[in-house]
């Protein structure tokens, strides 16, 4: 008991991060969690980053409720997955 309760303790203290990568190694996985998968990006998304956050107003957070239009991407893809369940329903994008 000591033992489960020592372990699930620093189970707690990992953070969720740091877990992921440690199943990564064990899975021999690639890692994607925070950007550490260890590959070269393509040249051509190097340089339209580059061009792109050179223009600061491209630099700025999304609306708090994010972007509007792709709300209702989101609603649209999961609105037919999720319809047997929410009795024919479609989800709403603003909620």
């Amino acid at each position: 008991m000591q033992h489960a309760l020592r372990q699930s303790k620093s189970r707690d203290q990992i953070a969720i991060w740091m877990e992921f990568t440690q199943l990564a190694i064990k899975y021999n996985a690639t890692n994607l969690c925070h950007g550490t998968p260890g590959l070269s990006p393509p040249k051509f998304l190097i340089d339209n980053m580059t061009k792109t956050t050179a223009d600061y107003q491209n630099n700025q957070y999304t609306m708090f409720l994010g972007h509007p239009m792709l709300r209702e991407k989101i609603a649209e893809h999961f609105t037919p997955l999720l319809q047997n369940g929410n009795r024919g329903n479609t989800l709403c994008p603003n909620s």
